[in-house]
C-alpha cells in the first residue's frame, strides 16, 4: 500500500529500529542523545501533549539538570530547524508544536511509522475482514515495525512506558497476524516476525504459543518441539514455574499433527499468495517502472495475439521486443547491494499481482551457505504450494517436470529474489507463458537476457529510497 508523502517539505519520521527522520529522502543528522530522545517521546506519544515536566522527568531521570527546561525548548527550537532549514528564528514550524505546558508532534500515517502501523492494525481489526485481507495489512504493519519502538535508546529510557505500550501493540500485532495467517495457509510469511519478537520476549507465553503453531503448521514439527523445549527450562530457571496452558496446549497439538506422508498426492491449498509486504512507503524509480510495464504491455499484447512478426506492437508499432513471446517471460531487476532491488520487484510485483489470479510466489535464492538455494528445494517448494506432494527422493530432473506440468494453463507470478547467477534461476524457471519471473540479483543476468529474452532492469545508485 503506496502514499505521496503531505505537500510541502517531504519529512518522514521513524520510531521502529530506532529515532530517525528523513527529509527529500535523506537522512536527517538529529543532534545529541538527548534531542534524539526529545524527539522519541513525541513520536511515541503519538499526537497527544507531553509536558516539559514530563519530558524532563523521562529524559533526565531522578536528577535533572538545572537548565532543563531551557535545554527541552533548545533541543525542541533545533529539531524545528532540522526538519525546516528555512523556518524563521522562533517560529513554530508544523511538525513540533507547544501546546499549552508541553509540545506534541503533528504527523500522519504518510509521515510517521507508528501512526501508519496503528492505522493499519486498525483496518485489520475491523469486524467482517476476511482473514486474507487481516494477514495482508498486518504483515505491512510488522514490515513497518521490524525494529523496537525508539531502539538505541539509553536505558532506562528504553523500558519507559511510552515505548513499552508501542512494543505491546507490536506483539499484539504480530499474534494477530499469527491467528489470521494460520486460518488462510499463510503462516510461513508471519513466522520470520514471530521469530524476532520471541527472541525479544524470551517469557511471553502467547507469543511463543503461535510461533510453535504456526512452525508447525509449516511443516517444521521439531522446530516447533524445540521451541517449547527452550521456553520450558526459561520459565523454569528463571521464574521456577512450568508452562501454562496456552504454551501447553500449542505442544500438544504439535504432537498430534502428523508427520508429512511419502507417497505424492493433491492437497487441498488456497490460491498461492506468498509475496512479502510492499514498501510501505516507496518513492522514485519511474522510469524502470516505465520499462517493466511496457514490457508487461508487450506480454499481455502476445497473449492475445497482437504482437506482429517482428514482435513489435502491431497496433501502432510504439514499442519493440517480444522475440521470446511463446517462451519465458522474465524481468531481471539488477544492481548493487542495497541499491533496493527487492524494494522495487515487491512493489512492482503487488501492482500487477491481479493480473496473475492463480497465484503469486516469492523466493529468496541467495541463501546463507555461500551456494544459494537448492534448485530441487526450491522447486520442491513450489510444488508444495501448487497442492503437490512429490516424493521424498525426487531428484531435480523429476521435480522440474512435475513443476512444468503444474504450472500449465495457469497465470502465475513468481519473484525470485537474491538470485547468484543466471543458471540458478533458469533451473526454476516456469516454461508456461502465462508465467511472469521477477529475478532480482547482484550480477547482470546475462545468460538470462541473451538466452532466455530476460528484459534488463538495471538499477543506478542515483536514488536514495526512502527507508521505513
Amino acid at each position: 500500500m503506496t502514499q505521496t508523502l503531505l505537500p510541502g517539505p517531504k519529512v518522514y519520521f521513524g520510531l521502529f529500529g530506532g529515532v530517525r527522520a528523513w527529509r527529500n529522502q535523506r537522512p536527517l543528522e538529529l543532534g545529541p542523545p538527548q534531542r534524539r530522545a526529545l524527539l522519541g517521546i513525541l513520536l511515541a506519544a503519538d499526537g497527544r501533549l507531553v509536558t516539559i515536566a514530563g519530558l524532563i522527568d523521562l529524559i533526565w531521570g531522578e536528577r535533572p539538570s538545572a537548565s532543563a527546561t531551557n535545554l527541552v525548548h533548545r533541543h525542541v527550537g533545533a529539531l524545528r530547524r532540522t526538519f525546516e532549514p528555512e523556518l524563521p528564528h522562533r517560529a513554530e514550524g508544523r511538525w513540533l508544536v507547544r501546546s499549552g505546558s508541553g509540545y506534541e508532534v503533528r504527523v500522519d500515517a504518510v509521515s510517521c511509522d507508528l501512526r501508519r502501523f496503528r492505522l493499519l492494525a486498525e483496518r485489520a481489526a475491523q469486524p467482517g475482514t476476511s482473514p486474507a485481507t487481516v494477514a495482508d495489512l498486518l504483515l505491512q504493519a510488522l514490515e513497518l515495525a521490524s525494529g523496537a519502538p525508539g531502539e538505541g535508546l539509553t536505558f532506562p529510557l528504553a523500558q519507559a512506558t511510552p515505548f513499552r505500550v508501542v512494543e505491546r501493540e507490536r506483539v499484539g500485532a504480530a499474534m494477530a497476524a499469527a491467528d489470521a495467517a494460520l486460518r488462510c495457509g499463510r503462516e510461513r510469511q508471519v513466522t520470520p516476525h514471530l521469530m524476532a519478537l520471541s527472541a525479544r520476549h524470551p517469557l511471553d507465553e502467547p507469543l511463543h504459543a503461535r510461533l510453535i503453531d504456526c512452525l508447525a503448521a509449516g511443516g517444521e514439527r521439531a522446530g516447533a518441539l524445540a521451541v517449547y523445549e527452550d521456553v520450558r527450562r526459561r520459565l523454569n530457571t528463571e521464574l521456577g514455574i512450568e508452562p501454562g496452558h496456552e504454551l501447553g496446549d500449542a505442544r500438544r497439538r504439535v504432537v498430534a499433527r502428523s508427520p508429512a506422508a511419502g507417497r505424492p498426492t493433491t492437497l487441498a491449498v488456497t490460491v498461492p499468495a506468498q509475496l512479502p509486504p510492499a514498501p510501505a512507503v516507496f518513492l522514485g524509480r519511474e522510469r524502470e517502472l516505465a520499462a517493466a510495464d511496457a514490457y508487461l504491455a508487450r506480454f499481455a499484447a502476445a497473449a492475445d495475439g497482437s504482437l506482429a512478426a517482428d514482435g513489435s506492437l502491431a497496433a501502432d508499432g510504439s514499442a519493440e521486443g517480444g522475440k521470446h513471446a511463446a517462451g519465458h517471460r522474465i524481468c531481471a531487476i539488477t544492481g548493487v547491494a542495497g541499491i533496493g532491488k527487492t524494494a522495487l520487484a515487491l512493489h512492482w510485483a503487488h501492482r500487477i499481482a491481479g493480473k496473475f489470479p492463480d497465484g503469486q510466489f516469492y523466493i529468496d535464492l541467495w541463501g546463507d551457505d555461500g551456494e544459494g538455494a537448492a534448485p530441487a528445494q526450491v522447486l520442491r517448494g513450489f510444488l508444495t504450494a501448487l497442492g503437490m506432494r512429490p516424493t521424498a527422493g525426487a531428484d531435480q530432473e523429476s521435480l522440474a517436470a512435475a513443476f512444468h506440468q503444474a504450472v500449465r494453463g495457469r497465470k502465475l507470478l513468481f519473484v525470485l529474489d537474491g538470485a547468484r547467477g543466471s543458471v540458478q534461476v533458469r533451473a526454476v524457471l516456469p516454461a508456461d507463458p502465462g508465467c511472469l519471473v521477477i529475478a532480482t540479483s547482484r550480477h547482470c543476468l546475462t545468460g538470462l537476457i541473451a538466452h532466455e529474452g530476460a528484459q534488463p532492469i538495471p538499477l543506478e545508485t542515483t536514488l536514495s529510497p526512502v527507508p521505513v
